[in-house]
Parts: C-alpha cells; sequence; structure tokens
C-alpha cells in the first residue's frame, strides 16, 4: 500500500451480501466478472475512520482520479470501467439479467448492480470505480495497479509519523485531529 499498489476487489470479498450480487436468469452468479475499486470523497469521513481504520490509528491515502483512470486505460484488460458516485435506496433494484449468459449489451443492468447499495450505507458517499470484465484470470481475488500516492491521513489517535515505502523513500502524514466542538475531524 506505501507504494501505491491499490486493489480492484471481487464483490464476493465485500462485508455487505448484497452489494454487486447480480444473477442471470439460471441463478449464476456474475460477480467474478467485476473488479470494484470503492473510495470515498472525504478523507475526514468520522464513521469511515471508525469502520476501517483501526479504532481512528490507521491510514487513508489519497490518489487523484485521473491517475487511476490513466492506470486503467493502460491495463491490458479487455472489458469495460463504470465510473461514479453510489445511488443509495431503499429498494433493491432487478439483480436478476434477462438471459443465461453475460452479455455487455445490458449497460443499465450493471451500472444498477455495481452502483447501488442499501440507503443505510449513504453516509459512506462511496465513488466507485467497476471493471467488468469476462477474462479475469487471477482466481476471483483482486487486479491490482500502482497509482502515485498524492496524500496519506493518519486518525485522530493514530501517532502522525511519517511512513516509508519499499525504497525508504520517506512519505509525509498528515494527521487528523477531533475538533473540541463539532463532531468532525480536521
Amino acid at each position: 500500500v506505501n507504494d501505491g499498489d491499490i486493489s480492484f476487489l471481487n464483490p464476493n470479498k465485500f462485508n455487505d451480501p448484497f452489494d454487486c450480487s447480480c444473477v442471470l436468469s439460471n441463478n449464476k452468479s456474475v460477480s467474478d466478472k467485476f473488479r470494484v475499486l470503492c473510495t470515498i470523497q472525504d478523507p475526514k469521513n468520522i464513521l469511515m475512520w471508525s469502520y476501517y481504520a483501526s479504532e481512528h490509528k490507521g491510514y487513508c491515502f489519497e490518489y487523484k482520479k485521473h491517475d487511476i483512470i490513466t492506470a486503467i486505460i493502460n491495463s491490458n484488460l479487455n472489458g469495460l470501467c463504470i465510473i461514479g458516485k453510489i445511488h443509495y435506496s431503499d429498494k433493491r433494484p432487478n439483480y436478476s439479467y434477462s438471459s443465461d449468459k453475460f452479455s455487455y449489451t445490458n449497460i443499465k443492468f450493471l451500472i444498477e448492480c455495481t452502483f447501488t447499495k442499501y440507503e443505510k450505507w449513504k453516509h459512506e458517499d462511496e465513488f466507485r470505480f467497476v471493471l467488468v470484465s469476462d477474462s479475469f484470470k487471477d482466481n476471483g481475488i483482486a487486479t491490482k495497479m500502482n497509482i502515485p500516492i498524492l496524500n496519506v491521513f493518519n486518525g485522530c489517535k493514530g501517532d502522525g509519523v511519517p511512513i516509508s515505502n519499499s525504497h525508504q523513500t520517506q512519505i509525509n502524514v498528515v494527521k487528523l485531529t477531533s475538533d473540541t466542538v463539532a463532531y468532525k475531524l480536521l
């Protein structure tokens, strides 16, 4: 991670069993066709630090959207990439595809099943990069890419010490602090 390696995960590894749960008409899952990079837009989102950052002691890495898109374009992946914000709803979209064979022709279906989450997740304000391909060769786990790191944030209970990459180059860390008046991180 300290070298800028990011992973586009198979949705089977997500903590939400409803996320990207798309099936063909024969009930066969197509989640192996997706690799997803889930990001947030606000590195100071208190709940995200609580969920994913070891009690506010962990780190958040910031990347430029342009650098991620460039890496996707320059990759050897055969397929398509869908990019955008998550739509939150109390009603699940139709997750059953009308055919028993996977196809790229129903883009609306692919977007609805990979960009719709239960409304209770709305506080995440998630932005996604979804790779869709029928030729992933990574045993259904992840697709990795290397992206330049823009900033690194450390949680308000962290030590704020700079970290190093594998070349022993030091990466500065912005240590967040808790506001003394409002429920927010600074």
